[in-house]
């Protein structure tokens, strides 16, 4: 990195200000008449290079001690977190600082070169201030170029070295002190480089050849604005390929980035190079990822802890305490014998079963569009027709207790190769009307269903051990069927807790 900071800060400089330097030379007959141009070449060597080298040395001499501390800090600490605010400040404010330092130095070289010029060749006359303010336009002229250049080649460098090794967190507008050049000034600065720039210097030349019909000089201002013409030419394809990278790489990049988005792929962040318009969006664009993200991730878990249609539900605004009634099916199922195969086992092992037979269990429910309302102990209470409204809830209910008893007999297998004990279910199904909705405090809330629909699927249940069966469900459940389930009645029952006795069924 220490490499790339000379590079960029030190040689890079002094190469893009010799081929201005050489600019500077070719297109001055353009400017002044053929008698000034001679003794302007006359002085270069006297006047000018030594004005260009004080230039050069006072420039280099400012860069260096502007980049020093962060050199020194480099040489010392390889940490990039505890990298100082200023030193920062200062990598986001180099392009325009340094851009402006050239600037200033040709305007000083040029500047003092004329005055010298005009005291080593002629007297103070009105002929020497109108000379010495030709040269300052010109002086100008050519500063601004040098700064357009330096400008553009530095900025595309430090976005593509410098900025993404010390902000690798891709956050860069929250620093205060820093110059930020818009876009708008940037296509400004563009402009004047490729279209006002050279046509106020060829229309310079113009009016001297309609001016000026001196033979002697018509060929050197024809080969000065052929030299203007290839020049901008050049400068403008260089220009022009800078400023597109500048734009085009993080537009890229953003579209990249919003289509990962998309597809809910948060693991790269959008790498961040300025500090303008384009800057600010691609932080925008992070931290709408990063947000994104956690929301993801809070849904994510929510729809562990609750099932994920009454996430959802509740995540459309559903919050408040209170209800509706539904018409649902309820189904408990419930594994026979557990507390004594809790007994004989260690707790973890206890948890593996668990885990294992309500995760089969529960893809039984959530596959025939019902969801798991809650684990009580070893007991599944599950739900079909709330949240989402359902019109076959009782067929649902019986298509999953048939796929529960056939997982089950996979699960079973797993835990005999596991010389873990075989599990038994009772399993019972009623359908009615519930009320459902969110219960509890107002601190803590559960989306659940209340009724005695409920309290009869548990009942259900239970009866199941008495009766030597694994699935019992009631005359309204069996009146709401369709007729692809092979039905058994088991008879009629008083369920505990009822007075009027009921039908009961089975499946074979």
């Amino acid at each position: 990195m220490i490499k790339k900071l000379y590079l960029l800060f030190i040689i890079w400089p002094m190469i893009g200000n010799i081929l201005i330097t050489f600019w500077v030379i070719t297109i001055s007959p353009l400017v002044f008449s053929l008698k000034i141009n001679i003794q302007y070449l006359e002085s270069l060597s006297k006047i000018y290079l030594s004005n260009i080298l004080i230039a050069y040395i006072f420039m280099l001499s400012f860069i260096f001690f502007y980049i020093k501390p962060i050199l020194d800090y480099l040489k010392t600490n390889n940490r990039l977190e505890s990298i100082s605010i200023e030193n920062k400040t200062r990598i986001l404010n180099a392009p325009i600082l340094l851009s402006t330092m050239t600037f200033g130095a040709w305007i000083f070289a040029g500047v003092m070169g004329d005055i010298n010029h005009y005291f080593y060749f002629n007297k103070i006359t009105q002929e020497s201030f109108i000379g010495v303010a030709k040269g300052l336009v010109f002086n100008i002229f050519n500063a601004s170029l040098a700064f357009v250049i330096y400008f553009y080649t530095f900025e595309y460098g430090n976005g593509r070295w410098i900025i993404p090794f010390f902000f690798p967190n891709n956050i860069l507008s929250i620093y205060k002190k820093t110059f930020r050049f818009t876009i708008m000034k940037r296509f400004r600065l563009y402009y004047s480089a490729i279209s006002v720039y050279p046509l106020l210097l060829i229309l310079t030349g113009v009016l001297r050849l309609k001016r000026e019909f001196a033979p002697n000089e018509i060929d050197s201002i024809l080969n000065s604005i052929l030299l203007i013409i290839i020049f901008f030419l050049v400068v403008g394809l260089l220009v022009t390929y800078l400023i597109t990278i500048v734009f085009q790489k993080p537009l890229m990049a953003m579209k990249d980035a919003t289509r990962k988005i998309a597809e809910s792929n948060f693991n790269k962040p959008l790498e961040v190079v300025s500090n303008d318009e384009l800057g600010r969006l691609g932080e925008a664009i992070n931290k709408m990822a990063s947000e994104i993200k956690e929301k993801e991730f809070i849904k994510d878990t929510f729809g562990k802890l609750v099932d994920p249609e009454v996430r959802d539900y509740l995540l459309k605004g559903n919050m408040n305490r209170g209800g509706e009634l539904k018409e649902v099916s309820i189904l408990f199922s419930d594994i026979r014998g557990f507390t004594t195969i809790s007994e004989n086992l260690a707790p973890d092992r206890v948890v593996e079963i668990l885990n294992l037979y309500f995760d089969r269990m529960s893809n039984c429910v959530s596959h025939n569009k019902g969801f798991v309302n809650k684990f009580i102990g070893d007991a599944i209470m599950a739900v079909f027709g709330a949240p989402i409204e359902q019109k076959n809830h009782a067929s649902l209910s019986i298509q999953t207790a048939i796929d529960m008893k056939r997982e089950l007999l996979e699960i079973n297998k797993e835990l005999e190769d596991l010389n873990l004990p075989k599990l038994k279910i009772g399993m019972g199904i009623h359908s009615g009307t519930v009320l459902a909705g969110n219960i509890g405090s107002i601190n803590r809330m559960e989306y659940t269903v209340i009724g005695d629909t409920v309290n009869l699927a548990s009942r259900l249940e239970s009866m199941c051990k008495e009766l030597e069966t694994d699935l019992l469900f009631s005359e309204e459940t069996f009146m709401l069927l369709n007729n692809n389930f092979k039905v058994q009645k088991k008879g009629v029952f008083t369920v505990r807790g009822r007075t009027k006795p009921t039908n009961l069924y089975t499946i074979t």
